[in-house]
C-alpha cells in the first residue's frame, strides 16, 4: 500500500480506525543506518577484545550480556521503544515465537537473555553473522534431518550451562 493509498483510506474512514503507516524520511533512514552499522562494528570489536583470555563460563557470560545490550542499542538507534506486558520468563526457558521480521528478534533479545536458533546461512551475513556467532546462537541446516537432533543436543547443553550460570548469579 502506498502512502497516497494510506492517506486516502484514512481520510475515507470516518472513525479513524485505520492505522496510518509512518511516512518515511530518507535522510533519517540513512543516518540511522550509518549509526547502526557503526555501533555494531564498534560493539563487535569490543566484544572480540573482551573474549581474549576468557574460559567457557566467561564467554557464556559475555554472550548473555551482549545478547541483551546489542539489541537494545539497535532498537535505540532505530527509534523503537519496546514495551513489555506481563512477566519476563526466568531462565532457562524455550520460547517459540513466530516472528514477522528482524525487529521482532531484536525486541525479544532486548528484553530477556536469549539464544536463537536460525537457518544456517545467518552466520555468513556481514556484521550480523559475526555477532550471531559470538552470541552463541545456534544454526540449523534445514535440508539435513540430523541437523534437528544436533540442534536439540546443543539446546540441552546451553540449557544446562544457563541453569548452572543462573544458580551462580
Amino acid at each position: 500500500m502506498s502512502d497516497t493509498e494510506t492517506r486516502e483510506t484514512s481520510a475515507a474512514d470516518a472513525e479513524g480506525s485505520v492505522t496510518r503507516r509512518a511516512f518515511s524520511n530518507p535522510i533519517l533512514a540513512i543516518c540511522r543506518s550509518i549509526a547502526l552499522i557503526s555501533m555494531t562494528s564498534v560493539e563487535l570489536v569490543i566484544c572480540t577484545l573482551r573474549c581474549i583470555g576468557r574460559n567457557e563460563d566467561g564467554l557464556l557470560e559475555l554472550a548473555r550480556t551482549a545478547g541483551v545490550t546489542w539489541p537494545r542499542h539497535c532498537l535505540y538507534w532505530m527509534g523503537i521503544r519496546v514495551r513489555v506486558e506481563g512477566n519476563v520468563p526466568e531462565v532457562p526457558v524455550l520460547l517459540c515465537p513466530n516472528h514477522a521480521g528482524y525487529v521482532d528478534i531484536l525486541a525479544l533479545g532486548s528484553t530477556c537473555h536469549t539464544f536463537f536458533v536460525s537457518r544456517d546461512d545467518v552466520g555468513s551475513w556481514p556484521l550480523v553473522g559475526r555477532a550471531y556467532k559470538m552470541g552463541r546462537h545456534l544454526s540449523i541446516k534445514r535440508q539435513r534431518r540430523r541437523a534437528v537432533a544436533e540442534a536439540n543436543e546443543e539446546i540441552a547443553r546451553l540449557k544446562k550451562d544457563i541453569a548452572d550460570y543462573s544458580k551462580r548469579a
